[in-house]
């Protein structure tokens, strides 16, 4: 009799989680959660937002440097028309004009068209800089050089205008969309959170 009983008890049990899960599933058939559906979209989202930044950071890094370049050795680069550093912003100049083109044909989410933007007119001010600079070593007479240099100079002045402009809007993008970053050496860290 006991073990009738048992098995009686294990059937209702049984029978009971079942319908809970059937009614569970009825729920979800009709009324689909809205948490569990915008996950998956949220992620996708958070995705492209982070491949766009990581490709154009990508590409931003190799202008970084190439400003660098510039800056260290444009004394002895422009007033002595050194071949190497003129054929160095050659090929520089060529490959920001490349880089122009590639984010220019990427199709950011709505929320980075700002910084697409900025990224953009960074890359033309680089571009600017570089021509300018290039102009002035390839000219022979000094006063042409101190002009170039002084255009020169003022593209400089944009580019860290539009360069502290792409920092902010990027930090609003990153706080407004809850992820984590930290500033270092005027670079934007991020990582997401768990």
């Amino acid at each position: 009799m006991k073990s009738y009983n048992n098995i009686d008890k294990i059937r209702i049990i049984s029978i009971l989680i079942l319908s809970i899960l059937i009614f569970i599933w009825i729920i979800f058939i009709v009324n689909p959660n809205n948490i569990s559906s915008k996950v998956p979209i949220l992620a996708y989202r958070h995705k492209n937002i982070a491949d766009f930044i990581d490709d154009a950071e990508y590409k931003l890094k190799d202008i970084r440097r190439y400003m660098e370049y510039r800056r260290e050795n444009i004394q002895g680069g422009v007033y002595t028309s050194n071949k190497e550093y003129i054929d160095n912003l050659k090929i520089y100049q060529k490959d920001i004009e490349n880089i122009i083109v590639y984010i220019s044909q990427k199709n950011p989410p709505k929320e980075l068209r700002d910084y697409k933007r900025l990224t953009i007119q960074y890359l033309n001010t680089s571009k600017s800089i570089i021509s300018s600079t290039l102009s002035a070593s390839i000219v022979l007479n000094k006063e042409d050089k101190d002009a170039f240099i002084r255009e020169s100079n003022l593209y400089i002045n944009e580019y860290n205008t539009i360069t502290k402009k792409m920092n902010e809007e990027l930090i609003s993008i990153l706080e407004d969309k809850g992820i984590d970053y930290k500033i270092h050496n005027n670079r934007i860290s991020y990582w997401w959170r768990n």
